[in-house]
């Protein structure tokens, strides 16, 4: 595969009635897709790598169990963005709704905006940054099985190996944000 040119595909969607799911399903390393409007379900799920490009929004389950490569969402993603991610890195310009981070064992999440609730759930690996406010976290995101980086409001790590950080602890001690039992 490594001897293959570069592919570019480009999809207009934005004036189908129906948003396609599965969009970038086992991306190859070589493809370079973009995606004009917005996405159904599952958009990158278990993508190896190469690149997703989505000038539009995305439904659930972006980057489902993702191994590698690149997505970059110019707007928003629903529910479960970076479910059982491996690795390989998301870029969410706007916001993200629940379970952002969910089960994470590798990669990068990269939200611009906000998140909902449950966020980084079951997290055991890799870094989740949001740039904007996290209205609740699973308490699971906070146990010594994640070995990963929990960044908020862009810079600030609260959660490192296994840890809360001097900053989160301060955070957490002024309620700057809510954990979900």
């Amino acid at each position: 595969m490594e001897n293959i040119k570069p592919i570019e595909v480009c999809l207009k969607v934005e004036e189908i009635p129906v948003f396609l799911n599965f969009l970038g399903y086992q991306n190859p390393k070589k493809l370079l897709l973009t995606i004009e409007g917005s996405c159904g379900l599952n958009t990158g799920e278990k993508m190896q790598g190469g690149k997703i490009i989505i000038e539009g929004n995305c439904n659930d389950g972006t980057g489902f169990e993702m191994e590698g490569g690149k997505i970059n969402v110019k707007g928003s993603c629903r529910n479960w963005t970076g479910y059982k991610m491996k690795g390989g890195e998301i870029n969410v310009e706007e916001n993200c709704r629940d379970w952002a981070g969910n089960r994470m064992r590798g990669g990068r999440i990269i939200i611009g905006g906000d998140c909902g609730d449950y966020t980084g759930g079951k997290m055991e690996d890799g870094e989740l940054n949001i740039k904007g406010e996290v209205r609740t976290f699973d308490k699971s995101a906070f146990s010594s099985k994640n070995q990963g980086t929990i960044i908020v409001r862009g810079s600030i790590e609260i959660w490192k190996n296994g840890n809360w950080t001097k900053e989160g602890r301060e955070m957490l001690k002024k309620k700057e944000f809510l954990i979900q039992k």
